[in-house]
């Protein structure tokens, strides 16, 4: 499935939604929620504090500007670019 990003300058918080079949999964990741973030060669690993919807993948493909996911990314989990 697919893998949807939202980013808000507003907020350090990322919305995520992940297309499952023909379902989509909602999820908003927070400093508090962000377990881990991986940068693989085929993308991005991002693991999650939620039983439902662990870790999620997404493609280097998926991704349109990966500085921009980075600023948010560092925003969560509190560290400066």
């Amino acid at each position: 499935g697919k893998t949807v990003l939202l980013f808000s300058n507003a907020t350090p918080r990322i919305g995520l939604v992940v297309q499952m079949g023909n379902r989509s999964l909602t999820r908003l990741i927070s400093r508090k929620t962000l377990k881990r973030v991986e940068l693989k060669n085929d993308g991005l690993e991002i693991s999650i504090r939620d039983f439902t919807l662990p870790k999620v993948q997404v493609s280097a493909e998926q991704i349109d500007d990966l500085h921009i996911l980075e600023n948010h990314l560092d925003q969560l989990i509190g560290e400066t670019t």
